[in-house]
């Protein structure tokens, strides 16, 4: 079968996959998650494996179609910069610097990690529009569900500051 080949297409097909993922969900009794630090983590079955795949595919898919192929390109290529200021992140270890049940400012992180607030700022500014950390008033940071994750998971944050 051809992929779809419209925007609408492609939207649609987000949406029937998205219901579906939603139906298997509750189907196992689950919380569903959402981009808060205290998310509950995604089912491991092969069924929502498959339609998290099948969501990927449509929604990747319907981003490179409405952004188009240079817009796709350079953010492709910028991908470096994304990985270098994860790779700061994990170095200066704000994973655990961040309280898990609060906010930090950002003199006290700054403090913490021993790096000037203009940089640290930046660096943390750059993690929130990846939805890695959260901004929620000015100069202040807290947890995600993705950064929550370098906390509560060890293997991963090795795997991560591996790289």
């Amino acid at each position: 079968m051809a992929a779809p080949s419209s925007i609408l297409e492609l939207a649609s097909d987000v949406q029937r996959i998205t219901h579906e993922i939603v139906d298997h969900i509750n189907s196992l009794g689950s919380e569903h998650p959402t981009l808060d630090a205290s998310s509950p983590l995604v089912p491991q079955t092969p069924q929502y494996a498959s339609l998290r795949a099948s969501l990927n595919d449509a929604a990747n898919d319907l981003i490179r179609l409405v952004n188009g192929p240079k817009t796709h390109f350079q953010s492709f290529v910028c991908e470096h910069t994304d990985l270098a200021v994860m790779q700061t992140a994990l170095e200066l270890d704000f994973f655990a610097k961040v309280p898990t049940d609060s906010t930090i400012s950002l003199t006290s992180l700054s403090e913490k990690c021993g790096v000037d607030e203009d940089r640290i700022g930046r660096i943390m500014r750059f993690l929130v529009t990846l939805r890695i950390f959260r901004e929620p008033e000015p100069d202040v940071f807290g947890h995600t569900a993705q950064s929550i994750l370098f906390v509560n998971e060890p293997g991963l944050y090795a795997a991560a500051h591996y790289q």
